[in-house]
């Protein structure tokens, strides 16, 4: 990663033509994956949100019986 800067910065420097950037060939499988794991991260969220939720009710709870 630090020599791919390195050239480009070299190649800015001296005001040359970047090439361009390098593309996968065919149709990404990807997509399927990303959407799996946005789902996973999403279902997560939802649940820490909820026992969080949890948490601040019985604080409030107690709080308010003190």
């Amino acid at each position: 990663m630090l020599l791919g800067k390195f050239r480009d910065d070299v190649a800015e420097s001296l005001e040359m033509e970047l090439p361009p950037l390098p593309q996968r060939s065919g149709r990404s499988r990807s997509p399927g994956w990303t959407t799996w794991l946005l789902r996973e991260f999403r279902d997560a969220l939802v649940i820490e949100k909820a026992d969080r939720t949890r948490i601040a009710d019985e604080r409030w709870g107690k709080a308010r019986a003190s």
